[in-house]
């Protein structure tokens, strides 16, 4: 679970640093009468998208399953099987490396074990 935060906390930064460094960039030069030469990048969108989306995206699947009675890592990894199987940045992972999925993120495919996201994510910030 920590893993997956760390890297969405990336993602985040990666895409904040698309907007405002290429995005907003590319418009202000069109804006001033510029030429600019379309920019390419690593476009994260479709990884914001499986994270963050509501109801199903990874991250709401994680509070959610926190809340239902007989919450687990086994029925956690099924539902975000049952919501994502077809996104392409998320897949599962093989049974011979164990119980988890993988996300392939703008650095590249990162695979998660699913145990412990359950009882990690119960845990309550300190006062």
């Amino acid at each position: 679970l920590e893993q997956l935060l760390i890297n969405y906390a990336n993602e985040r930064l990666q895409q904040f640093f698309n907007v405002y460094i290429f995005r907003l960039e590319e418009q202000e030069c069109r804006s001033e009468g510029v030429e600019c030469p379309k920019l390419e990048f690593a476009d994260n969108s479709a990884v914001m998208s499986l994270l963050e989306s509501k109801p199903t995206g990874v991250l709401s699947l994680v509070n959610e399953e926190v809340l239902v009675p007989n919450a687990s890592d086994t029925n956690l990894l099924s539902k975000m099987q049952q919501s994502h199987r077809a996104h392409s940045a998320f897949k599962t992972m093989p049974r011979s490396q164990g119980d988890g999925f993988t996300i392939l993120h703008f650095a590249g495919d990162v695979s998660y074990e699913i145990e412990g996201f359950v009882d990690k994510s119960r845990d309550a910030l300190p006062s």
